[in-house]
């Protein structure tokens, strides 16, 4: 969020929520603040880490009716709460949601990820100049929770995207918010 973190809070969903989730919390929270700290976050620091920094770490569990196994990660800032959830769809590890957006992302890869007001044209706007800087784009998620409203777009691309790159498409769309993510898949 570009934002000190304040707390974190980890949910299991479905069948995950019979096992304890304080282990699911404590990695989520250090891999949050490893990219933050100049300290060495490890498994055994992390929670004096958090201590000194002020942020707090809440795990918990939440039995579905449908069933449906999902992982929940909510990071807590001065301007609100950031969530991300996912789960393990055939096989495959994908993200489900991004704050309110509904997704189906496969995770890994280079991401370029928007939130902006849904306007026509958008996507010629930016798909031209990753196309003049020869990016290809290998997936693209669209999701909007109602019409004309904000647009969250997340584009996998075949190569990571520069710098300045990143900053033509930001002043011509003029984002809500706009990063830029590499991501490895793992298991």
């Amino acid at each position: 969020s570009g934002e000190p973190l304040k707390g974190l809070e980890v949910t299991a969903k479905g069948a995950l929520a019979k096992y304890d989730t304080k282990p699911l919390a404590v990695a989520a929270l250090k891999g949050a603040l490893a990219k933050i700290s100049d300290q060495v976050v490890n498994f055994v620091t992390v929670n004096q880490i958090a201590k000194d920094r002020g942020i707090t770490i809440t795990s918990s569990s939440q039995e579905v009716a449908d069933g449906a196994d999902q992982l929940m990660v909510t990071a807590i800032t001065a301007s609100g709460r950031h969530v991300i959830a996912g789960a393990l769809v055939a096989n495959q590890l994908r993200v489900l949601r991004y704050n309110d957006f509904p997704i189906d992302l496969p995770i890994g890869g280079h991401l370029l990820v928007m939130e902006y007001p849904d306007r026509p044209g958008m996507v010629g706007k930016y798909g031209t100049i990753l196309g003049a800087n020869r990016i290809n784009i290998a997936r693209m998620e669209v999701s909007r929770i109602d019409g004309r409203g904000d647009a969250l777009v997340i584009l996998t691309l075949d190569d990571p995207i520069p710098a300045a790159v990143f900053d033509e498409i930001k002043t011509l769309v003029k984002p809500n918010k706009a990063y830029k993510v590499s991501l490895s898949a793992s298991k």
